[in-house]
């Protein structure tokens, strides 16, 4: 297996708008905004649930000209190289059982939603939220899939 080509993280800082009563904040589409320094190595701790099954690793990216990314388990073994621009996500690099054409694109496109918030108005059945903790979720509804990023 190829080692890790990127070495990326990424800092999401979310503007929230409004005061909620919940322990939850879901992001408005249109004044969600992503805060990122350039050339910042950021890792998160990803945990991927899907109906009684879940997946864990840890997620890293980096945004120069575009979104570069890794995830990977806990012992350093890639699961997909990812790239974002404002338009599209591609998966590299994918290990064999996420080597599909229905499971890329999932990803890509939730990745797209969470990366590249100009796409968010065309994409209606994701959301994401934020904790005071700092914890990021994103939800896709249409297939029950739950992205949570935890700060490292």
């Amino acid at each position: 297996m190829k080692n890790l080509r990127f070495v990326s993280a990424l800092i999401l800082s979310v503007i929230m708008v409004g005061c909620t009563a919940s322990r939850m904040s879901t992001l408005p589409v249109d004044s969600a905004v992503v805060i990122v320094p350039v050339d910042t190595i950021q890792q998160y701790r990803l945990t991927i649930h899907f109906g009684k099954q879940n997946i864990t690793g840890i997620l890293m990216i980096r945004h120069s000209d575009c979104w570069k990314g890794n995830v990977m388990n806990e012992f350093g073994i890639s699961a997909f190289d990812f790239t974002v621009t404002d338009r599209k996500c591609k998966i590299q690099h994918a290990v064999s059982y996420l080597n599909k054409w229905y499971i890329r694109r999932t990803i890509e496109s939730d990745f797209l939603f969470l990366l590249a918030p100009s796409q968010r108005p065309f994409m209606k059945s994701r959301k994401v939220e934020t904790e005071p903790d700092g914890t990021i979720r994103l939800i896709n509804t249409a297939h029950s899939i739950q992205y949570i990023l935890n700060k490292i």
